[in-house]
């Protein structure tokens, strides 16, 4: 038994430490290509951002949320992004929070998924209660504008200081199914960036917890000041 013990302990090292070598090895835009997510330059190209953002914290014990997992009703689809940030964040915990039921097999022990609406604070409220405040977290949700603002309301201040908040799929603002239109108003995701940069500037009306905004093409990193 003693025997096994040690045998099972070594294995587990000697995992992390694969892990650690593909994780220096791989990209973030490779292993988006790799398990077709499609934040890879093969689809919206987000990787460059993702890597400069979250690239310095790679190696860090930290807790990602992505609100959004994929594959829509099919129990058994989605999940692909999951697999890359396990792998590009070796170190982290991984939750997928979908509105439908998932069954998401080979993902691992530090990957979690769970079903809730990310539009309610008591589904959000469950996911912190279990898990612990975020300090990234990935909505690649639904898109619509009520949606995005909800979440991030909720859960922008009960982020970890020094978090980073991504919204990805930008153009949505621009589309009437999404809650949009030709001139995105404040309920669309630009307009809650809109509001985010103007109290950025505005020393009477800022926000004391976001320290940053960067917008790109479809996608938008908003930081969290630090301790």
């Amino acid at each position: 038994m003693r025997w096994w013990k040690h045998g099972h302990r070594r294995a587990a090292v000697g995992a992390t430490r694969v892990l650690t070598v593909l994780s220096l090895t791989n990209s973030f835009d490779r292993l988006a290509r790799f398990y077709r997510a499609d934040r890879s330059s093969l689809g919206h190209n987000h990787s460059p951002h993702y890597e400069r953002h979250l690239g310095p914290r790679r190696f860090e014990r930290i807790l990602l949320l992505e609100i959004g997992v994929g594959g829509h009703r099919n129990r058994y689809a989605g999940g692909n992004s999951l697999h890359v940030w396990r792998d590009y964040l070796p170190r982290a915990t991984i939750v997928g929070l979908d509105r439908f039921a998932k069954e998401l097999p080979f993902l691992g022990r530090r990957v979690h998924v769970v079903q809730g609406d990310q539009s309610s604070p008591d589904d959000l409220a469950l996911v912190i209660e279990r898990f612990g405040p975020p300090d990234v977290v990935i909505d690649d949700g639904s898109h619509r504008g009520a949606d995005v603002i909800a979440s991030f309301t909720y859960l922008f201040d009960r982020m970890r200081a020094g978090g980073m908040y991504a919204i990805e799929d930008l153009g949505c603002s621009f589309q009437s199914g999404y809650g949009g239109s030709e001139n995105p108003g404040p309920a669309t995701a630009l307009g809650l960036l809109d509001g985010l940069v103007r109290s950025l500037q505005r020393s009477s009306t800022r926000s004391e917890a976001v320290g940053a905004v960067h917008v790109y093409e479809d996608i938008a990193f908003i930081e969290k000041l630090g301790p």
